[in-house]
């Protein structure tokens, strides 16, 4: 039976890969029509429609954005502006310009398809320490996502409750956000440092 299923999700896969939105609306139907679910109960889920249309179309942007070559150029300047740093200071700015750059990307997957790539090169290109800027992108690119009330699915599950108002969110965002850069930056640097990092 395992080996069944396996096979057909190998079968899957590329297709899955592929178009993940319209795999979810087909199983969806087939909820329907297994009868599993009515048509009014998915319909009354609108907080798990609304994170498929706002995630889907954030991680549209993102490929588009590297399509027309705006995160190459973004990179490129970011690289310029990085020429008279040494190579712990440009990684910490690269660290920090990634971190505060979720905000105008504002959905985790189309933050990282968009920038860590060309964020990595960026590094690579200024001398980074390599540990240290794998690590603080890759950490950084999870952190983020308590930042807005936008940045994940079952973040933006969440707040669609109402329990916590836009505002309110950014602030914890923004608080949570300076806790998770002091930490990295003091006592991540200084274990980095201990393991022999830079």
């Amino acid at each position: 039976m395992r080996a069944r299923v396996d096979g057909d999700l190998k079968a899957l896969g590329t297709w899955k890969r592929e178009e993940t939105a319209l795999v979810a609306v087909l199983i969806s139907l087939l909820i329907v029509i297994l009868k599993i679910r009515s048509w009014r109960d998915l319909a009354g889920c609108w907080h798990a429609w609304d994170a498929l249309i706002w995630l889907g179309g954030f991680v549209s942007i993102a490929e588009s954005l590297k399509t027309t070559r705006f995160t190459e150029w973004f990179s490129g300047r970011i690289e310029a502006q990085l020429a008279g740093f040494g190579p712990l200071e440009s990684t910490a700015i690269l660290a920090l310009v990634y971190f505060a750059s979720m905000y105008l990307f504002s959905q985790l997957t189309a933050h990282i398809a968009a920038l860590a790539g060309a964020f990595f090169a960026v590094a690579a290109n200024v001398g980074s320490p390599p540990y240290i800027a794998v690590a603080l992108i890759a950490y950084f690119s999870c952190l983020c996502g308590a930042m807005t009330p936008w940045s994940t699915g079952p973040v933006i599950i969440y707040f669609h409750h109402g329990y916590v108002p836009v505002g309110r969110w950014m602030r914890n965002g923004a608080c949570l956000a300076a806790m998770h850069l002091t930490v990295w930056f003091t006592v991540g640097m200084a274990w980095w440092k201990w393991l022999g990092w830079w």
